[in-house]
């Protein structure tokens, strides 16, 4: 708010004018940026200027029904607003700045990445390695079972390399060993995404309030 948000106070006065260098200019044409942040972390406080509405009227008027300009008041407004958004650039790239990884989180996240990676990358081969003895033993079953010759599971078990015994054993072997890297991985992925909502939730605490300051200096322009 200004000083005055009506022209009561002015009663007692002698009337300023729409034009006088006491009057808000920034209020006459659009919207003082003392009344816009109120209640917000750029709060600026009190206009030292007046607020009169019915100039604002006034304005309004004579510009758009009678087609008058006013360039020294509309440059006036503009060159306020030049300097309160050149104010907010400044405390944006600030915040900006504070979002940006610090060293610790890049190398948190690097690690954390290049883990997953890792443990994938062993995982897969663990089930192709297992989905082959599988495949073996699945393949030796359907021989016993078809009533073939030993010369047939002989073979088998030269392709393999190992006897059905030794691959029963291999599968148990390597299922629990596979449960043991899934549950690595799964802890893993817990610690990255951990890492990576810190760092988003802080990102959009900055996001909003960008946003925030980019609405009004739009709602500014609406004039």
């Amino acid at each position: 708010m200004g000083k005055q948000s009506s022209s009561s106070y002015v009663r007692h006065y002698n009337d300023p004018g729409m034009t006088a260098p006491e009057v808000c200019k920034a209020f006459v044409i659009g919207i003082c940026p003392h009344d816009l942040f109120v209640g917000t972390k750029s709060d600026l406080g009190n206009c030292p200027n007046l607020h009169i509405h019915k100039y604002k009227l006034e304005y309004e008027y004579k510009t758009k029904k009678l087609g008058k300009k006013y360039p020294e008041m509309e440059y006036e407004y503009f060159q306020m607003l030049q300097s309160y958004i050149h104010d907010l650039d400044r405390n944006i790239a600030i915040a900006q700045k504070r979002l940006e990884h610090t060293p610790e989180e890049k190398q948190k996240i690097s690690k954390v990445t290049a883990d997953l990676d890792n443990l994938d990358v062993e995982i897969g081969l663990m089930i192709q390695e297992l989905n082959y003895l599988m495949a073996i033993s699945s393949a030796r079953d359907g021989v016993s079972g078809s009533g073939h010759s030993d010369q047939s599971l002989k073979i088998i078990d030269d392709v393999s390399g190992s006897s059905h015994s030794d691959q029963s054993l291999k599968i148990i072997d390597l299922s629990i060993k596979l449960n043991d890297k899934c549950k690595e991985r799964d802890e893993a992925s817990k610690q990255a995404r951990n890492i990576i909502d810190n760092v988003v939730k802080k990102r959009f605490k900055g996001k909003s309030r960008e946003s925030s300051t980019e609405i009004s200096l739009k709602t500014l322009f609406l004039v």
